[in-house]
């Protein structure tokens, strides 16, 4: 299992990981028939911001099963991770947002006054064009991202 690890890990280097952007977990042995077999399995985990890079570490697992190394490789995962300095700027637009339709729903004969109370719901990290917006689902299967808040808001009316 060592070997194997260590041609992995040659393998990804090779492909462009950083060495500091590979990471494994502990061998796990799993028992078949039985036990009188078993099955050794560890996972090899690459996290690196540089997407560029990373296309070609998507290939690796074929050079790996050309050289008879045992490798299967998952679906990428990609993460937003700019949520935090986001989210003021997407809950006042969907506060205004929200205000607009608010006002549009009273029609011009009423006058909306000043909130009362403003409350953000969930919110989603999706696939452009997606139809879960507010869902509190996070989609990591691709690359653009739309990002969406459901704002709840009560307002005076005078």
């Amino acid at each position: 299992m060592n070997g194997w690890t260590a041609e992995i890990r040659r393998a990804l280097l090779a492909a462009g990981t950083f060495k500091d952007e590979i990471s494994f977990t502990t061998i796990n042995v799993q028992p078949n028939n039985g036990g009188t077999n078993f099955t050794m399995s560890e996972t090899a985990n690459v996290q690196s911001s540089r997407l560029t890079a990373m296309q070609r570490v998507l290939g690796v697992s074929n050079l790996l099963l050309a050289e008879n190394i045992p490798f299967i490789a998952n679906q990428p995962q990609y993460t937003f991770n700019g949520l935090g300095k986001l989210r003021p700027a997407l809950t006042k637009e969907a506060a205004a947002n929200a205000r607009l339709r608010a006002q549009a729903a009273l029609g011009k004969n009423v006058q909306l006054g000043k909130p009362i109370s403003i409350t953000v719901g969930a919110v989603s990290v999706d696939r452009p064009g997606s139809i879960n917006y507010g869902s509190g689902d996070y989609d990591t299967s691709s690359i653009p991202k739309a990002v969406s808040a459901v704002v709840y808001a009560t307002y005076s009316t005078g």
